[in-house]
């Protein structure tokens, strides 16, 4: 599905992981990270993905990306060198570097990523 070599997208995944659990440590979202890892909200799963130079969504606002309606993930937080802003306005424009912080099912979650990274949702 990714059409790259699975140990890369395997590394990937694991960085993201690693990136995603440190960010919602230290930053303004502990209390939401608390109730989702605990099974309030059994269904919904928070991830990390790091915006890179290359990736389509650089230089675009959140509204342009239309994120929700193409994947149905919603991005509920933004780090941008080493600050972080909870719930980003639709006027925020990604910047290479930008980690975004994505809720919503397994599925969804995947399905952003993969249009976060490629522009191509895999549905």
């Amino acid at each position: 599905t990714y059409q790259m070599p699975q140990d890369f997208v395997m590394r990937k995944a694991e960085q993201v992981r690693r990136e995603g659990y440190a960010l919602l440590r230290r930053s303004e979202l502990p209390e939401l990270a608390h109730h989702l890892r605990g099974g309030t909200l059994a269904d919904v799963e928070v991830e990390t993905c790091r915006i890179e130079e290359a990736a389509p969504a650089a230089g675009k606002t959140l509204a342009e990306l239309a994120l929700r309606p193409r994947t149905g993930a919603s991005i509920i937080a933004l780090t941008r060198a080493g600050v972080t802003e909870s719930n980003p306005s639709d006027k925020t424009k990604l910047v290479a570097g930008d980690i975004v912080v994505l809720l919503g099912s397994r599925d969804e979650i995947r399905r952003a990523m993969e249009f976060i990274l490629t522009d191509q949702p895999d549905r």
